[in-house]
């Protein structure tokens, strides 16, 4: 097709004149030559669409030697000139190179701008790969101005523009719209120093308070962009965007340019942020600009201007609370709920009730604290998310939650809770877990790796569970957990290693009912500075008389103690402890071995604490009644997790399926994991049933992720999948009897 003349400029060229309403779709032009110097509405397919006019999955030339081009005085594009208050150009894809003397040239649509009160006008899917080139301004890859929804759109060709706004996707997005989960990975030029917004994805963020040709208002929105493409040129460059004007909010971008210059500002996310006076009547919203939770890894020493910045210069400098410059970086550390997040802070503040926040590989200086919600903040299985900041807790009531911090690195600071109000009842459980962590060289004196120190306000439903502490042989008087509880506390299959102080410090309140100490391993205590040295495998204290107290299957490993083993003060005259089938590393706890070394201190109500042997109850440590004392030094836990560690389970699947595929991950896991079942049916089948089972033959509940995909939860024993494939019955597809 060639168009090489036409009778004004305002007449509309291409394959259509103008569509007003209509529908066109499913066209490939080739070797189209479209040169009409004069106009100023020019498109490959459509010269004007309007009306709720819509164009999808059309194409202009092809990738192999084509070549086409669109070229004329302003208001062109590959696909559409100009679009107007209501049409939809979705699913097409220029290869033909624009051109333009004047301005609003694109890659897609020259112009889509003026809104209307009953309509939107939206780019969808598009994608552009030739050259577009400006004489002046208002060239983009996709749309030279808009007023669009601009969405999921592509440029991977070089932009280039001598006057403002210049960029990958949309050279100027004046008074309304967006322009959400677009990407550019060509080269950005504007050749004129003076000339405003040269960007990655926007040039210019703008209102021009054209009430009657623009009756919507709203903050455009610029969120989920990726430019790779490098900006050069022009007053002020970004990796995402030139220059904003007044409002809007240009949130989870990603910027990865190897180098942005320009003549006065410059910024990985925005070059310039700027405020203008609002005439009265002006159709404008109200003044915010928000640049939060963006990344950009351009560093400054790639960044060239007289000003610049790491993520957005802001020539206000500050003086107007409308502009918010915060929680961006240089990668994403966090994702919840598909949002990915730049600030690990932001992340947890955004959480909603049950969303679960992962923290991504890497190692996180960022100190955090945990919101009152009900949360699960995860690491990577393979414990690459490594926190170097410590964790704490907002203070206030905290009624009802249920919180989980799982399979995260805590180098040198850990948990600390000291300011809740908890309001909870004393039976609730998984008020608090932490399960799956490694815990290394928590510094400080008598720091804690987890330090629940509540006062009033014990916690209800503690579960501290296949964790590993690990501390410095040093001066450093480190501990494992410190709590004070109540209701049920059950700390089970943790690794306590080289402890400077004590590995487990628990105080109990009236309310406490069960604490379960099982099957961990203690190796090594008290092992900070020389000389004289205190600490303990366990201290445990103010247990009421109603409170069941279960330290079982444990390992006690130590090379010099002065102190005991375990000390339990404020006991009640006839509680009971259960201290069976605990592995003491052949020494016998009630021998004596010089004051207060290597034995169980139980100090009841009616003793004192410095009271002699023949006071200090020994006898519960083996009250099992299949156990025997002399049983006490030959018990060694089993590989299986039971002297400390995690306990990994297996998950089986059935061999005999037939007619379609079974796979896992991981083929095993520890309790309370959540492991992954992939179903694919053969061609012509479909999944007729799918169960898990336990050990018991219980059935095990599964929730259906989509896709083939289906997760549960791992019980404390191996499991067995089997699943069955019928044929897919076509009877409600085939045609009617009779049919020949």
């Amino acid at each position: 097709m060639t168009i090489n003349a036409t009778n004004e400029a305002d007449y509309a060229i291409g394959l259509f004149g103008i569509v007003a309403g209509g529908q066109i779709k499913d066209l490939t032009l080739t070797n189209v030559t479209i040169n009409v110097p004069t106009s100023e509405m020019a498109g490959g397919i459509v010269g004007m669409l309007c009306e709720g006019g819509t164009v999808g999955n059309c194409t202009i030339g092809t990738a192999d030697s084509d070549s086409s081009q669109v070229a004329a005085a302003r208001g062109n594009g590959g696909i559409v000139g100009r679009m107007t208050k209501s049409g939809t150009i979705s699913n097409c894809t220029n290869y033909a190179s624009i051109s333009g003397t004047g301005a609003n040239i694109g890659g897609i649509v020259g112009a889509a701008y003026y809104t209307a009160e009953d309509g939107e006008m939206s780019i969808i899917g598009c994608h552009n790969y030739g050259t577009v080139t400006g004489t002046a301004g208002a060239v983009g890859g996709i749309a030279g101005l808009s007023s669009a929804k601009v969405s999921n759109c592509t440029n991977a060709a070089p932009i280039q523009g001598n006057g403002a706004d210049v960029a990958g996707i949309v050279a100027e997005q004046q008074n309304y719209g967006s322009v959400i989960g677009c990407m550019n990975t060509a080269d950005i030029t504007n050749n004129n120093a003076d000339a405003y917004g040269t960007g990655g994805i926007v040039g210019w963020v703008r209102y021009n308070g054209a009430a009657a040709s623009y009756p919507k208002k709203a903050v455009i929105e610029i969120m989920n962009n990726i430019n790779s493409g490098s900006i050069d040129g022009g007053n002020d460059g970004g990796g995402i965007v030139g220059t904003v004007y007044n409002s809007a909010v240009v949130s989870g971008n990603e910027n990865w340019a190897e180098s942005i210059s320009s003549s006065t500002f410059a910024g990985g996310i925005i070059g310039n942020l700027q405020f203008t006076e609002i005439p009265v009547g002006d159709n404008i919203p109200e003044r915010q600009v928000h640049a939060v939770n963006n990344i950009s890894t351009t560093t400054l020493d790639q960044i060239e201007a007289p000003s610049k910045s790491l993520y957005a210069y802001d020539n206000l400098s500050g003086s107007d609370e409308n502009v918010v410059v915060s929680n961006n970086g240089t990668s994403w550390l966090a994702e919840s709920d598909d949002v990915k997040y730049a600030s690990l802070q932001l992340a947890l503040n955004s959480a909603q009730n049950g969303d679960t926040v992962q923290i991504l590989p890497g190692t996180h200086s960022e100190a955090i604290t945990m919101p009152l919600t009900n949360i699960t903040v995860q690491g990577p299985e393979d414990h690459t998310a490594i926190l170097t900041g410590g964790i704490s807790f907002a203070g206030g009531s905290a009624s009802g939650l249920n919180m989980t911090i799982e399979d995260l690195v805590f180098d040198g600071k850990g948990i600390s809770l000291t300011a809740w109000t908890q309001t909870t009842d004393l039976d609730q459980v998984g008020a608090l877990v932490f399960r799956d962590n490694e815990f290394r060289n928590i510094t400080g004196d008598n720091i804690y790796a987890i330090h629940i120190n509540n006062g009033d306000s014990p916690i209800s439903g503690l579960t501290i569970t296949q964790n590993q502490f690990s501390g410095a042989q040093d001066s450093t008087k480190n501990g494992g957990v410190y709590a004070t509880v109540c209701g049920t506390a059950t700390i089970t299959n943790n690794i306590f290693a080289n402890m400077g102080f004590n590995g487990i410090t628990l105080s109990g309140s009236n309310g406490i009912k069960t604490v379960v100490i099982s099957d961990n391993k203690f190796d090594q205590w008290a092992t900070h500075g020389t000389g004289e040295r205190d600490g303990r495998a366990m201290r445990l204290s103010n247990l009421s008389d109603a409170t069941t107290l279960d330290i079982t299957k444990n390992s006690f490993i130590c090379d010099t103690m002065q102190e005991e083993i375990i000390k339990v003060t404020e006991l009640g005259a006839e509680q009971d402890i259960d201290l069976s089938y605990c592995y003491w590393n052949g020494l016998n706890p009630d021998e004596i071995i010089g004051e207060g070394q290597g034995k169980i201190l139980l100090v009841r109500d009616d003793t004192t604490e410095e009271g002699t042997n023949e006071n200090t109850q020994l006898g519960p440590y083996y009250t099992a009644p299949t156990m025997r004392p002399e049983d006490l030094n030959t018990y060694v836990p089993s590989s299986s997790g039971g002297g400390g560690g995690s306990s990994s389970y297996s998950v089986s699947v059935d061999k005999n399926i037939e007619n379609g595929s079974v796979t896992v991950s991981p083929k095993s896991a520890s309790s309370g994991r959540t492991v992954t079942i992939t179903v694919k049916a053969d061609e012509g089948y479909e999944l007729d049933e799918l169960t898990v089972t336990d050990k018991n033959g219980d059935e095990i509940e599964l929730t259906d992720k989509g896709d083939g995909k289906y997760t549960f939860k791992m019980p404390r024993s191996k499991v067995t999948i089997e699943a069955s494939f019928v044929e897919i019955d076509h009877q409600d597809t085939c045609p009617a009897a009779g049919f020949r």
